[in-house]
């Protein structure tokens, strides 16, 4: 059976009883293993107000399988959280990467294994992304995860990752 991720605006959308969102998510259940991001779960809960909204979400989630995002793209997100905040946290000190090198050829080379997951990706796409397209890091985790994880991405929001190359988004609605 073949996967697709699916983004958090789509779920906030099913929970409000969006009839788009419902019908293209069963839809594509018959045919898709559904999945969301590890990163989509957390944000849903984070947007969770009282304790009867978080056993809500938790229902709800119970319907999809959690894609785990993997050490590969928490590594990236951490370098990236060092370098956009001037590495001014003791934890970043701590855990000094050198993924910020990953972007040069030769490197790139050396390590296919990490252009295959898309880590060097990720890297060179907040970089170049962040300020001509406004990439922020929840959705560049989604991205890195549905291309490290080789499943399409569903998101009704397709401005917020049509510029990303590698990322196979499925059209919406």
């Amino acid at each position: 059976m073949n996967e697709i991720a699916i983004d958090t605006d789509i779920i906030i959308d099913l929970a409000n009883g969006d009839t788009q969102a419902i019908a293209r998510l069963q839809t594509e259940s018959k045919i898709h293993r559904l999945l969301l991001p590890a990163i989509v779960a957390m944000e849903l809960t984070v947007g969770c107000r009282n304790k009867q909204e978080l056993q809500a979400l938790d229902r709800l989630l119970e319907q999809f399988d959690i894609l785990e995002h993997g050490q590969n793209v928490t590594d990236i997100a951490i370098e990236l959280l060092r370098v956009l905040h001037g590495n001014k946290c003791p934890v970043f000190r701590i855990r000094a990467l050198s993924l910020s090198k990953c972007v040069t050829p030769r490197l790139r080379q050396a390590q296919p294994s990490l252009a295959a997951s898309g880590q060097i990706y990720l890297w060179s796409a907040l970089r170049r992304y962040t300020l001509s397209h406004g990439l922020q890091i929840p959705n560049a985790i989604v991205a890195a995860t549905a291309i490290a994880n080789r499943v399409p991405l569903l998101s009704k929001n397709q401005r917020d990752y049509r510029f990303i190359a590698q990322l196979n988004l499925l059209p919406y609605p």
